[in-house]
């Protein structure tokens, strides 16, 4: 009887927590997110629509800048949109630990869109220069980026060093950069870093700052890359042949050879805009002057190569248009007195000279003008002091090649339709020798002339 009452007892336990667990499975799991959008002086943003992943719709920020979300359950993916205005995380993920997100909106810079395709470069006047940040007596200048990018690079320290910041093109700031930098993509959320490392930016919760964190990597052999988009990169690898690769399902194809008896040891690689062209680079050592770095351009997918060009010094900027296939690179004299901008145009398979004693240059987003550094170089080798004067910013039209100068700087790009940084000076102080001068960055907006 004991034994049956025993029994009876053991059964009656785990009818009970079978219950138990079954109403606890019912207890209502779902959350109610809130936050706060501000502007950067940290006044509320009222308006501001918020996207909820998942078929959750649409919340309004009210006239403080909160908003409420109720009813979610599980992950769910949160970002804000107002017309005219960047926020800063683009996105932030709620769950029930983490129900709350914060955001931040920027001005967008180029709300205003002046359209200076069709506007002779004499047209065009300055119509304000805004100081951005101080540097040091480092040589500066901005890196190759692609023109869709939300981030330009910016080298802060020597032309040798890897290490860069970048300028928020929506938000006019620097942000916190990388060391071993080597591309952006052409969104500007992913980078190139070290030993083909890719890096993405992404928000970290616990201390509410973004990081550069690890994405992924290159194949290995991998000598040079370029972005075709932002999950497909163009591969030189060490055995000269080129290949697409997929960051995403690192599937890989090859597209073509460089033939060894064209070159050997190519250097460097770019697609241009179109995807229809590709340049290669290789170095030659010149004794008595050097490297002397040739540029090859081809069809993407055949086996013509063109030798379009040279130039006497590594680290010279080879870009494409953003919008045609025209290749402009800077080339200099044997003698290396002199840099010369230059130009191969497939429509025509011509070369010409576009200017002269240019070290740096940038083409402008709809690609109808450059802007570039005259003289940059006496500072490179000087320093800064009475030469920066001589360092000059020229803006050149490339349909009549019509030029015109506008200020003191170097290292410039170009960054929306109608807005130009680089790097200017002002004199801090004066000595029996001359004048010290220290770099700035500086922004400059131009406009049509009245």
């Amino acid at each position: 009887m004991l034994r049956s009452k025993l029994l009876m007892s053991v059964i009656l336990l785990v009818i009970l927590a079978f219950l138990t667990g079954c109403e606890e499975g019912l207890v209502d799991s779902s959350f109610e997110a809130t936050g706060l959008i501000t502007d950067e002086s940290g006044e509320g943003l009222v308006d501001v629509s918020l996207a909820f992943s998942r078929g959750y719709g649409v919340s309004i920020t009210d006239a403080n800048g909160k908003w409420m979300k109720s009813s979610l359950s599980g992950t769910i993916s949160v970002s804000p949109m107002k017309e005219g205005w960047y926020f800063e995380p683009k996105t932030a993920t709620l769950t029930t630990t983490q129900s709350s997100a914060n955001f931040v909106g920027y001005p967008n810079k180029d709300i205003v869109f002046m359209d200076l395709s069709k506007v002779s470069v004499r047209d065009l006047d300055i119509e304000q220069i805004t100081n951005i940040y101080d540097l040091n007596e480092s040589v500066p200048g901005f890196l190759d980026w692609p023109k869709t990018s939300s981030r330009v690079p910016f080298r802060a320290t020597s032309r040798e060093a890897r290490n860069v910041w970048f300028y928020n093109r929506a938000t006019g700031k620097f942000e916190g950069g990388h060391k071993n930098f080597k591309s952006i993509s052409p969104s500007g959320e992913l980078i190139v870093v070290g030993d083909g490392i890719i890096l993405r930016l992404e928000k970290q919760w616990l201390s509410s700052a973004e990081e550069w964190v690890r994405f992924g990597e290159l194949p290995e052999r991998v000598r040079s890359h370029d972005w075709i988009d932002n999950q497909t990169l163009l591969l030189l690898m060490n055995d000269q042949t080129i290949w697409h690769y997929r960051i995403d399902t690192k599937e890989a194809s090859k597209i073509m050879e460089i033939p060894e008896d064209l070159m050997r040891d190519p250097t460097g690689i770019g697609v241009s805009a179109t995807g229809g062209f590709v340049y290669v680079t290789n170095d030659l050592f010149l004794f008595g002057y050097g490297y002397e770095r040739n540029v090859f351009v081809a069809q993407l997918g055949s086996d013509h190569w063109t030798l379009v060009g040279s130039t006497y010094e590594t680290g010279i900027p080879i870009k494409w248009s953003p919008t045609e296939d025209r290749l402009l690179w800077v080339g200099s004299s044997v003698d290396r007195s002199r840099w010369n901008l230059r130009e191969w145009d497939s429509s025509t398979e011509t070369t010409r000279t576009l200017l002269t004693d240019i070290q740096t240059f940038d083409f402008s987003p709809d690609g109808s003008k450059v802007v570039a550094a005259r003289g940059e170089e006496l500072i490179h080798s000087s320093g800064f002091n009475t030469n920066t004067e001589k360092a000059q910013l020229v803006l050149l039209d490339l349909r009549d090649n019509v030029s015109k100068n506008l200020v003191n700087g170097f290292g410039p790009a170009w960054v929306t339709s109608n807005t130009i940084v680089y790097v200017g000076f002002d004199t801090k102080e004066s000595f029996e020798q001359g004048v010290k001068m220290y770099p700035r960055v500086k922004s400059m907006q131009l406009t049509v002339a009245r």
